[in-house]
């Protein structure tokens, strides 16, 4: 008898060993390809994601998740260019003869969500940058916006209180103030005023839409980072 219970702990012991490696290695992928306009000619973005598969129902029970990954093929200007990371892609913007990206990242910091700043590179590559290297008159989200995200973006009301807490208007505080997305300070009409009128006067306000081809599926919801 006393065997017998060894050996059933045992089992159970390998089970859930065996069970919590497949939950960390098991990933859901998803591919698809975006067009985004813009003054320097229009950039394809080959994306490429994967997340640790979930496992369960979200509203009784369930774990896994997380752990976001994208691989970043962007095609401008005749030229190729690779970024990987764990923020999701919110701005991709031409300025002179570099690239500028925003990443809005779930997963590295242990406070919460923050912005996070690129530049292309003499390698086609993407460098992190500080945010005072950072153009202000990109700071304009073009990718991942659902239809609430457009509508706030057009026009750029300050007195919109959808558009004092959106993406843009985050953004415009952690470049200007240093205030990262996860202090959840929401923008103040008079901030957002000086900013716009400050650094966007030349800017031609326009969006793009959500990714109209999708290959593998449909639009997954971590698209919506609203």
């Amino acid at each position: 008898m006393k065997k017998m219970l060894i050996r059933s702990a045992l089992l159970a012991l390998l089970l859930a060993i065996g069970f919590s490696i497949v939950r960390l290695i098991a990933r859901e992928r998803d591919s698809w390809t975006e067009v985004v306009p813009g003054e320097g000619g229009a950039a394809e973005i080959e994306y490429h994601y994967s997340q640790r598969r979930y496992f369960g129902h979200p509203h009784v029970i369930g774990f896994g998740g997380g752990d976001e990954k994208f691989d970043l093929r962007i095609k401008h200007g005749g030229k190729t260019y690779r970024w990987q990371g764990a923020a999701i892609p919110v701005v991709l913007r031409h300025h002179g003869d570099q690239l500028f990206m925003v990443g809005f990242d779930r997963e590295s910091s242990p406070k919460g969500c923050v912005f996070r700043l690129y530049r292309s590179d003499a390698d086609r590559n993407f460098t992190e940058i500080d945010r005072a290297e950072f153009p202000k008159d990109l700071a304009i989200q073009n990718l991942w916006l659902d239809s609430n995200g457009e509508q706030a973006l057009n026009p750029m009301d300050a007195s919109n209180r959808h558009f004092c807490s959106s993406l843009t208007a985050r953004l415009w505080q952690y470049l200007e103030l240093g205030i990262q997305y996860w202090e959840e300070k929401p923008a103040k009409p008079d901030f957002l005023i000086r900013y716009r009128d400050s650094y966007l006067k030349s800017v031609v306000f326009g969006t793009t839409k959500m990714p109209g081809a999708v290959v593998g599926g449909s639009s997954p919801e971590f698209r919506r980072v609203h």
